[in-house]
């Protein structure tokens, strides 16, 4: 079965090198065109600004909350110093150029935040977060001003100097530090559930179907005996940051955190990514780094049961001025039930049947039937599956 999940693995890998290939031949074509004098240079130049112009609109496409956010912050700002004093964009393709690296250099920051490497970033300090974001956006604002010059020429404002570039300064601080701002308060909302607060859609019940993950860590209680109060906290608190971390970037909305566990949710046509993530937290918590990381901090490497159903739940607003989204329906306790049914069939890992109707053959070979089973609430038995790497 191990095998089997290598294989997936293997294909996926074969295809983005499939890509790849093809887009490099894709742009070494033109020039091989030139050489045999098939095409002309312009023909070749207006290739290259079509691509161009479809990798935009495919970042666009990608990055399309944080950029909105980031140019209607620069529009506004921008308005109002043209009303201000309308000098300041009299060289408008440099000011152009400037923002239009400018903004890269924070889509770059942002693509940081979401790799391995924003993991490590958001573990440091509060301090250290603040030095590395003046570091970036310092470098951000000398590198993009320096290759501005370079494609423009010498950037004579037609105002005055020192005004100008004192706003322009003021601008470049502060439209990255709000959007940021903004974005991190939608993080912490949810980004699937930012918009529907603001249009009031949780304000009463709402039917949707999803695929519910219940992840609980296994012996806490113990473990709080074994350690101080802070230790323990420090380590459930490490354990909930690296498994959100990693439901978050396959797809997964962590909706709910339950102490020491949490509820995730899937689209319910995800089947494929939800299993996915189990086993990328599997083999997290395998590898011998962070095994290691954990046993050193805490002498104790943790481990954790999950359940998985499938079906239509109720989503609510609840509370007054600290806002909650709560989770309701049958799926959202039998979920909850097969997770604490790994004590009895011995296992980390248990799904319903419901969930296994929306995974592709390749995953389904990974999974072990284990027939009908009771669950605590239910009239009806549900059929069980474990993984193969369990039992």
């Amino acid at each position: 079965m191990l095998l089997s999940r290598n294989k997936i693995m293997i294909e996926k890998k074969k295809k983005i090198e499939l890509f790849f290939y093809l887009f490099i031949a894709l742009n070494i074509a033109p020039l091989l065109g030139i050489v045999v004098k098939i095409v002309d240079f312009h023909t070749i130049a207006f290739f290259y600004w079509i691509e161009c112009a479809l990798v935009a609109i495919l970042a666009v496409a990608i990055y399309a909350r944080y950029l909105i956010i980031f140019f209607l912050l620069s529009a506004s700002m921008g308005g109002i110093i043209y009303l201000a004093n309308p000098l300041h964009f009299a060289n408008l393709s440099a000011l152009l150029v400037f923002w239009c690296l400018y903004s890269i250099c924070w889509l770059i920051y942002i693509e940081i935040g979401k790799s391995d490497y924003g993991q490590i970033l958001r573990r440091l300090s509060p301090g250290g977060q603040l030095c590395f974001y003046l570091a970036f956006m310092s470098i951000a604002i000398l590198l993009c001003f320096f290759i501005t010059t370079l494609i423009e020429g010498s950037w004579h404002p037609k105002t005055n100097a020192s005004s100008f570039y004192k706003t322009l300064l003021s601008i470049s601080i502060l439209v990255p530090t709000i959007s940021m701002g903004m974005l991190k308060i939608i993080d912490m909302i949810g980004q699937k559930h930012f918009i529907n607060f603001l249009l009031g859609t949780y304000h009463h019940p709402v039917e949707r179907k999803h695929i519910v993950l219940f992840l609980d860590m296994v012996g806490s209680s113990a473990m709080a005996e074994k350690l101080e109060a802070k230790q323990s906290m420090k380590l459930i608190s490490n354990f909930i940051y690296d498994s959100s971390y990693i439901f978050r970037i396959h797809g997964g909305d962590v909706l709910n955190y339950t102490g020491d566990g949490l509820v995730v949710l899937w689209p319910i046509h995800k089947a494929d990514a939800a299993l996915n993530a189990v086993y990328k937290l599997r083999s997290h918590f395998s590898s011998r780094p962070i095994r290691a990381d954990y046993w050193k901090k805490f002498g104790i490497i943790p481990n954790f049961r999950i359940g998985i159903h499938a079906g239509s739940v109720i989503l609510s607003q609840i509370g007054e001025e600290k806002l909650f989204i709560g989770l309701y329906g049958d799926v959202v306790n039998t979920a909850a039930r097969l997770e604490q049914m790994n004590k009895e069939t011995k296992t980390s890992v248990l799904l319903s049947s419901e969930v296994i109707h929306g995974l592709s053959q390749s995953w389904r070979t990974l999974l072990k039937p284990l027939g009908e089973k009771e669950i605590r609430g239910r009239d009806e038995k549900i059929n069980v599956y474990s993984l193969y790497q369990d039992v």
